[in-house]
């Protein structure tokens, strides 16, 4: 088995060899010089947190890596970015430094065909990278359940479509308790908001203290 993993390891490194996303600096995906240079997004609306804007290129490669390739390094990388950013949102709350329960995150979900198809849901991925970087998030993965496919959000052609295409796609999960919690909705790219309003309208019944929505790019 180990023979294998390591056959796999070196043809990756020969037919997908990493450079950073900026430079192109060989044997590292993100430089210092290019990590500093990304671009921050301002926040959607109050209830949605974005923190970098999907409008820089090395921005939309890191996605891509984390969204098609399944990159780890990708993942850990705009993680820590969406972690910054909602802390530092979240620092305004009146009662943050006071409460002891875990901010809990549900990332948004996809049908289990479309998971099964792609090999993994990478918006889960990146809730779990976040509870690595604090002992305060815990993810909540089965809290939203999406019951029925949908047309790509980057296909519909206004946002009217996009709400529409999204509308009723989402359902609460049973037994799921989130009364009185800091709720967090994580996603990797928002355009109109059309599926992060989707989601808050579902765990809106779960009666959070707060929900918010936390996304990685603002496209």
């Amino acid at each position: 088995m180990k023979f294998w993993i390591k056959l796999i390891h070196i043809v990756n490194q020969i037919f997908f060899p990493i450079s950073c996303v900026g430079c192109r600096r060989p044997d590292i995906l993100l430089c210092q010089d290019c990590d500093e240079k990304l671009t921050p997004s301002d926040n959607l609306d109050e209830q949605t947190i974005t923190a970098l804007a999907y409008s820089d290129v090395a921005v939309k490669q890191l996605v891509w890596l984390m969204k098609y390739r399944g990159s780890k390094q990708a993942t850990n990388i705009l993680a820590e970015k969406l972690h910054q950013k909602i802390l530092y949102h979240l620092s305004d709350l009146p009662d943050f430094y006071l409460v002891k329960e875990k901010i809990l995150l549900v990332p948004v979900p996809m049908t289990k065909k479309h998971e099964r198809k792609r090999g993994w849901n990478q918006t889960k991925r990146l809730a779990e990278a976040m509870t690595e970087l604090s002992p305060h998030t815990y993810v909540v993965s089965n809290a939203l359940r999406k019951i029925r496919e949908t047309k790509r959000q980057v296909l519909c052609q206004n946002k009217n479509e996009r709400i529409n295409n999204l509308k009723n796609c989402f359902e609460l999960a049973p037994n799921i308790d989130l009364n009185n919690k800091i709720v967090i909705i994580i996603d990797d790219v928002t355009t109109t908001g059309a599926t992060m309003a989707e989601a808050v309208r579902v765990l809106k019944e779960s009666s959070p203290r707060y929900l918010y929505g936390g996304v990685v790019a603002h496209s």
